[in-house]
């Protein structure tokens, strides 16, 4: 049965350490909670905190963020370009990037994790929809909704 959940209030979020190896500078402390999670576990969403310091993150699938609060200056370990962020901005990390963050102070988002379908997934899936286009096409048809044709001629 589908229904719908909410989430309406602030959270305590919990301890969520930063892997050592990954922090550049200072001791950053972070905390998560996880506000939801789909039923196929494809997707979840993590609402996250951090305090000042300097680290690396490595993104095992994609994230997009939305900032609520604070700031932190991003660098792109790929291409080297930065920028900074503040609350209202969002920020999509695909599989397999490395970002280096700068939190002055402080800083809080929502992260919605997303784990990337395969390449033959994508395909399969691209191939159900056309099917479903053309089926429903097809019913329009007997409808009388394509041109006026009839399937039954």
């Amino acid at each position: 049965m589908s229904r719908v959940i909410f989430s309406l209030s602030r959270r305590n979020l919990l301890g969520a350490p930063i892997k050592g190896d990954w922090i550049l500078d200072g001791t950053p402390e972070a905390k998560a909670y996880p506000l939801f999670e789909t039923i196929d576990r494809g997707a979840n969403v993590h609402e996250w905190e951090c305090t000042r310091g300097r680290f690396e993150w490595h993104y095992e699938c994609d994230e997009i963020v939305h900032i609520v609060e604070g700031d932190a200056h991003i660098k792109d370990l790929a291409t080297g370009l930065s920028t900074h962020i503040t609350a209202g901005s969002s920020v999509l990390f695909q599989r397999g990037s490395r970002a280096e963050w700068t939190v002055d102070r402080y800083i809080r988002k929502i992260a919605v994790n997303h784990v990337p379908l395969s390449p033959n997934l994508i395909f399969l899936r691209a191939a159900w929809h056309r099917l479903k286009r053309l089926f429903g096409k097809t019913e329009r048809a007997q409808e009388g909704g394509l041109s006026g044709l009839s399937l039954a001629d």
